[in-house]
């Protein structure tokens, strides 16, 4: 599959139908979003021994499925430190923004090794599913868009409990016609942290408000292993701690901070 989840219309980015999210037909996945301020962050190319090594991003309303436009800001170009911020608009209007912090990756560690923590290897008897997160959990959900379009291994949990795990795939480019580099493969696939961790308490759900990835290699491979719990609180809030996996091991963690929101039942 190799449509790409968005096409490039001039300055513009298009969204395709796989772009949007399960509880609107009109709006974006956080997925999508969070790759295209990747993407945006990259415009300008990093120096070869640089890497990203952080990417905070705020979602400040819905995106629409409507033509989008990105701007990277340069904010610091060091021998050992690249830092830029990345917006995304729709109509002039600022929707979401992100900051990527780049390390110059030439201070390897004599002997280092990655984290020791690991998922369950990925299985190869378990088929790939194209699985919506309102659909894992027992609600109704719109039943298209990027949620379906993904390849879904589940491991455990993914049932509206405040935890989970997974091996995703995404089976086609970001932007038609542009390969799917690691970072933007890792970034897409990070939103999914809140998916697999969702927690629904009556008539309440939660989403989450930013999305913050801490990296510290570049994935191998196209599968990335997703594994999240979920804390609430009273006061309406709460936060989910995830990490994230490639066939070698854990390649980083993410952070997010959710609201209560209304319940969706379709």
């Amino acid at each position: 599959m190799d449509e790409g989840i968005f096409y490039k219309d001039g300055d513009s980015f298009v969204p395709r139908s796989t772009a949007c999210g399960p509880w609107d037909p009109n709006k974006l996945h956080g997925g999508p979003v969070a790759g295209l301020l990747a993407y945006a962050g990259l415009l300008e190319p990093l120096p070869s021994h640089f890497r990203i090594v952080r990417f905070g991003i705020d979602l400040l309303r819905p995106v629409p499925m409507k033509p989008l436009t990105v701007q990277m800001t340069p904010v610091r170009s060091g021998r050992r430190l690249i830092l830029r911020d990345s917006e995304l608009f729709c109509d002039g209007r600022l929707c979401a923004r992100a900051s990527l912090m780049m390390f110059s990756s030439v201070n390897h560690l004599a002997g280092g090794t990655h984290s020791t923590k690991e998922l369950r290897p990925l299985p190869e008897t378990l088929q790939s599913t194209h699985l919506s997160f309102p659909s894992a959990s027992g609600e109704a959900g719109v039943g298209s868009g990027f949620s379906n379009t993904v390849d879904l291994r589940p491991v455990s949990g993914i049932k509206g409990q405040g935890e989970g795990s997974g091996w995703f795939r995404i089976p086609q480019p970001l932007v038609l016609g542009e390969p799917m580099l690691p970072v933007l493969r890792v970034a897409t696939t990070a939103d999914f942290c809140n998916g697999v961790s969702q927690t629904l308490l009556n008539d309440q759900a939660f989403i989450n408000t930013d999305i913050n990835l801490q990296l510290f290699r570049e994935p191998i491979g196209e599968w990335i292993g997703v594994k999240s719990k979920c804390d609430i609180f009273p006061e309406g809030a709460g936060w989910v701690n995830g990490q994230l996996f490639d066939t070698r091991g854990q390649i980083g963690s993410v952070q997010q901070s959710v609201m209560a929101t209304e319940r969706f039942r379709g």
